[in-house]
């Protein structure tokens, strides 16, 4: 997107409704959460939003699309409850709380998105339900290492030639297709269970990143969807508590984002 705001008119018109400010890396728009070394980003270094992305916020409320802070530093997170008109989502994160990682959400950024009656989709990304050696002394080894780079600090598509380069991306394609085996359902759920009692029912949703390593064990495809109904009902949950989770919320704030279209 550059740094032209236009384009998210254009965008809406064909048929975006979900606008996340940053993936890993810092950019135009915002800080991320995940600041990217080998780009020469610094951490927090636009304080949170740019100028840029503080004028895009009000530009998605009129239109109607929905704000999504997962990614996002806490300083930029909290400005955009601050700006924004309407509820926002965080559509892929974790609980700070069990797993202390700058992608995760504390309790008070969970609090602040609830109170603003958004929701939080809690990521099955096993790094961010539980801090497991295993899993980041196998990113090293089976993907960086073999290859001379150091994680976090190497780019890459900038220190290897062509064939080094495709070495990489096969590796780190064949890790993702398996980081599903070092958490398990019950860990999954142990984060949702924290944010359900932090911030309520209301507030809380799922979410997968199967594209890009997600998933746990035995919730490893959408078509594993009925193993997490099938425990939360052990666990107490109410049927229209299991419709909330699994969608309800997230369609709430999605007509009261729309409703908010126009007004400001």
């Amino acid at each position: 997107m550059g740094k032209d705001t236009s384009l998210i008119g254009q965008y809406y018109k064909q048929g975006v409704r979900l606008f996340g400010f940053a993936h890993a890396g810092n950019n135009d728009w915002t800080d991320s959460s995940r600041p990217n070394e080998s780009f020469g980003d610094k951490p927090d270094e636009a304080g949170g939003l740019t100028e840029l992305g503080k004028q895009a916020v009000p530009i998605l409320n009129r239109l109607g699309v929905i704000i999504d802070v997962s990614q996002l530093t806490s300083d930029a997170l909290y400005q955009t409850l601050k700006l924004s008109k309407a509820p926002v989502i965080a559509s892929h994160s974790g609980v700070r709380g069990i797993v202390d990682n700058t992608r995760n959400l504390s309790d008070a950024e969970l609090k602040a998105i609830a109170d603003k009656g958004g929701v939080v989709h809690i990521v099955a990304f096993a790094a961010y339900l539980k801090d497991t050696a295993a899993l980041k002394e196998d990113y090293k080894k089976q993907i960086f290492e073999p290859l001379g780079l150091v994680v976090g600090k190497d780019n890459p598509k900038e220190k290897l030639d062509a064939a080094g380069y495709e070495k990489f991306q096969k590796a780190y394609l064949n890790f993702s297709r398996n980081e599903w085996k070092y958490a398990k359902l019950s860990e999954y759920l142990r984060s949702v269970d924290y944010a359900v009692k932090l911030i309520g029912i209301d507030h809380v949703g799922f979410s997968a990143d199967f594209n890009h390593g997600g998933g746990v064990q035995g919730y490893t495809n959408v078509g594993d969807g009925p193993n997490i109904t099938e425990e939360l009902v052990k666990r107490g949950y109410s049927g229209e508590d299991i419709k909330k989770l699994w969608g309800g919320n997230f369609l709430r704030v999605f007509k009261e984002v729309e409703e908010q279209a126009g007004k400001h």
